[in-house]
């Protein structure tokens, strides 16, 4: 008699060498997490019924004024608008247009051979191409918001308690030309690459943002530099110091000292600079952010490297050029993850159509194939909030995907009999389902032989539904088997998966 071939499988994705190798892992999947060691559906979206943007939104702040009012502020590429609490958006974009970055990434003069195409006109992008790109950041003064974009280098406030139909403006005697800024748990605020001195970081009086007077002797205002000389790429709280990051990829942190040197700080690791200047988060283990060779964080002053399960599959589809305009991170603290949204190959200019999530707590990743530009955090009582760039959508909010994406999908590697030295049929599977199990659906790849066919997977079956037993019956013959289970209905009621069974019949046993 045969028996069923239990199959327990770790969360997480894991990524090997080829797909086709045997691992009892799952190998792809979408819009899936594990709680308690169960697969489950992340939760569903609904887009917030703004009017549109008049340019690409790019970053998402979230911040509660004096009379406990919370707000909510959206930066553009070249607008700022605001959600005062009633759903709507407000215009506060200054009187002075910012300045927005340009919309090609195409090659200059030199790049290609000689000869390639007619002269005097831009040369076609290219996928190696890489350039100091910009940020874009927001945060709040008190109840004041600040934002900058790297493009525009101003730093810009808005007083919500101002008469209304008040433009954000620029602060009164900050530096112009900045990069990007930080605002210390000290009351500084910090910003890098000031006055377009690209290595140069400057901050303000304590308390006081309009007192920049670098030479006063009752100030706390100042400015330092590094060497060697070279643009920040990015700057981000981690904890309470300051890190950031320059082209030639070091990295350094500064901390508070107090009267009279205020910050200090000093290099901390080499080789390890953000893909872009977005792709840095603060976490509660430390800062994380993507460098070309993989995900870091940091911790004790030291940048560690955090081991990715994805990353081997990550690198060759990422668009490095693309993803250093675009890419970016954001903390969905609730489910202890860290998402980061990048550009693929074969997509298209100011598309992120990747995201990769990290569990910070029980260190296993997923992923999801959605267009995503940024977003900003849940917090005790607001649902994450995420954008592709047109629109605002409302995440982890029930169990409906407003969108044209497929659903929630995870994929096995394969499982043989005998490493696949004979044939087997794989007859049928008892997947460990808790909830409507008419909405979720089974379906079983195949292989009938090895030779010359580089080991993948050839011959798909059909999706299966799970009977009223449980069951789900395919009766396929082959060498190699892997199965993917989807979900088929959106809006389905909550739906998790444990451990299964699979009946595998080596061929000629009865």
């Amino acid at each position: 008699m045969l028996n069923p071939i239990p199959i327990s499988m770790p969360p997480g994705i894991v990524a090997t060498p080829t797909k086709q190798s045997k691992s009892l892992n799952w190998r792809d999947g979408h819009l899936v997490r594990w709680l308690n060691g169960r697969m489950v559906p992340i939760g569903g979206w609904g887009k917030l019924p703004y009017s549109a943007f008049a340019s690409p939104l790019r970053a998402i702040h979230r911040w509660t004024v004096n009379s406990g009012q919370t707000m909510i502020a959206y930066l553009c590429e070249g607008h700022v608008y605001v959600d005062q609490g009633d759903g709507s958006l407000t215009d506060i974009s200054p009187t002075t247009p910012l300045v927005q970055p340009a919309t090609t990434v195409a090659g200059g003069y030199g790049d290609f051979t000689y000869s390639y195409g007619t002269y005097g006109t831009p040369r076609p992008d290219r996928s190696e191409l890489r350039k100091v790109t910009y940020g874009y950041y927001a945060d709040n003064w008190g109840q004041n918001l600040l934002v900058m974009t790297g493009a525009d280098g101003r730093l810009l406030m808005w007083d919500p308690s101002s008469i209304p139909g008040t433009k954000i403006d620029a602060v009164a005697n900050a530096p112009l030309g900045n990069r990007c800024f930080v605002v210390t748990p000290q009351r500084y605020v910090m910003v890098f690459g000031y006055s377009n001195n690209m290595n140069g970081y400057a901050w303000c009086d304590q308390e006081n943002i309009t007192d920049w007077n670098f030479a006063s002797l009752t100030s706390k205002a100042g400015f330092n530099s590094v060497q060697p000389a070279s643009p920040v790429i990015a700057a981000h709280l981690s904890g309470n110091d300051i890190i950031f990051f320059t082209e030639l990829g070091h990295a350094y942190y500064l901390e508070y000292l107090g009267v009279p040197y205020i910050f200090g700080g000093d290099r901390f690791s080499e080789g390890v600079a953000p893909i872009s200047p977005m792709s840095i988060i603060d976490t509660p283990q430390g800062a994380v952010w993507v460098a070309e060779g993989g995900f870091w964080t940091y911790q004790s002053r030291q940048a560690l490297p955090v081991a990715c399960d994805l990353w081997d599959m990550m690198k060759v589809e990422l668009n490095i050029s693309l993803s250093s305009y675009f890419a970016s991170m954001m903390l969905n603290p609730s489910f202890s993850e860290i998402w980061w949204f990048y550009s693929s190959t074969g997509t298209s200019f100011g598309v992120n159509d990747r995201v990769l999530i990290y569990n910070y707590k029980e260190r296993w990743w997923t992923r999801a194939y959605i267009s995503r530009l940024g977003g900003i955090k849940g917090t005790y009582t607001g649902a994450p909030l995420m954008t592709d760039g047109a629109n605002v959508f409302q995440h982890e909010n029930g169990t409906y995907y407003d969108e044209s994406v497929s659903l929630p999908w995870a994929a096995s590697f394969p499982f043989n009999s005998n490493d696949g030295s004979i044939l087997s049929t794989f007859a049928r599977m008892l997947p460990d389902i808790d909830g409507p199990r008419t909405n979720i659906n089974i379906a079983a790849d195949y292989n009938m032989h090895r030779a010359g066919l580089n080991g993948d997977i050839h011959f798909q079956g059909d999706d299966q539904p799970i009977d009223t037993q449980g069951y789900a019956y395919f009766y396929l013959t082959g060498r190699d088997f892997r199965f993917t289970v989807k979900q088929v209905v959106n809006g389905s009621d909550p739906w998790s998966m444990g451990n299964s069974e699979i009946l595998l019949i080596p061929r000629g046993v009865q």
